[in-house]
């Protein structure tokens, strides 16, 4: 399609490409608060964006393989169970959607290790 990909110093792919109509919205941040806690967590998930053409925005939050219900930049989502979720949101425009980067949520203690064997002397 004539995009250019490269990398960041940091190793993130990115790409570059033209566009001579409608430009995807950019997310400008996504984030999770608190991203970590006992199970039940309420986290609150706030997000912005904007768009090129100054298009109306919808947000969909996604928590594993569920969409969230409603058109919300920013709102409440309680974690029942415990473990590690993997959640971003999307922003669409008119024409084109754009997805953030995850934010992962741990609900729950993670298990501690201790090592008894072979003891140093």
């Amino acid at each position: 399609d004539g995009s250019l990909f490269f990398t960041t110093l940091f190793g993130s792919v990115r790409r570059i490409s033209f566009n001579d109509g409608n430009q995807a919205p950019v997310v400008e941040a996504a984030t999770a608060v608190p991203n970590k806690g006992e199970a039940p967590l309420t986290v609150w998930l706030n997000a912005s964006g904007s768009d090129a053409e100054d298009d109306a925005l919808v947000y969909t939050w996604v928590i594993g393989a569920t969409r969230l219900a409603g058109d919300l930049a920013n709102r409440q989502y309680t974690f029942e169970e415990e473990g590690r979720f993997r959640v971003h949101v999307e922003i669409q425009d008119d024409e084109r959607t754009t997805r953030s980067e995850f934010i992962w949520v741990e609900v729950g203690t993670p298990p501690s290790v201790t090592i008894d064997s072979p003891i140093d002397q």
